[in-house]
């Protein structure tokens, strides 16, 4: 039988890479950061507001801690499959995707992300997520493929951790 993924635990994991790229992007980087509404999170499918020198740009945060041993990111395209609901790379209104794979992050423009999976996504293996009440699908795009996106950008976090 698959893993079966619970709310509390991903929950937990996701606020716990969400600090550590929070503390990265504004100590090193210099970004300052803003979280947004729970009602924005919601209906635009981004965590944080970034600003520097008077521009800013939305970014969601994913933490992939499977990926450390798969090498495969899971890029959601069915977030529930009770009611249909299309994953975040098709529906959110994020500039970029951070995803976070130990202590590394890698940095994507999410038009690029979005055009790559609806591109090039059928070469890739669909893997499902089995939640306690429903399932989500993705693509798994190996991390060794992310070079074949433009614009990525790749940082180690490791040295504020």
């Amino acid at each position: 039988m698959s893993e079966i993924y619970g709310f509390k635990e991903q929950l937990r994991i996701g606020k716990e890479g969400e600090a550590k790229l929070d503390k990265f992007f504004k100590e090193v980087i210099g970004f300052t950061i803003e979280p947004v509404t729970k009602e924005e999170e919601i209906a635009s499918g981004f965590d944080r507001k970034f600003i520097k020198d008077d521009r800013q740009c939305y970014i969601e945060y994913k933490t992939d801690d499977k990926a450390k041993t798969t090498g495969n990111l899971f890029i959601e395209t069915l977030s529930n499959s009770n009611n249909g609901k299309l994953g975040w790379v098709l529906t959110s209104k994020a500039d970029r995707v951070t995803i976070l794979v130990g202590s590394i992050a890698y940095l994507i423009k999410m038009k690029e992300l979005r055009k790559h999976i609806q591109t090039k996504g059928n070469q890739y293996r669909i893997a499902t997520a089995h939640n306690p009440t429903y399932v989500s699908k993705g693509r798994l795009l190996p991390i060794k493929d992310l070079n074949k996106i433009k614009g990525v950008k790749i940082y180690d976090i490791s040295g504020v951790l």
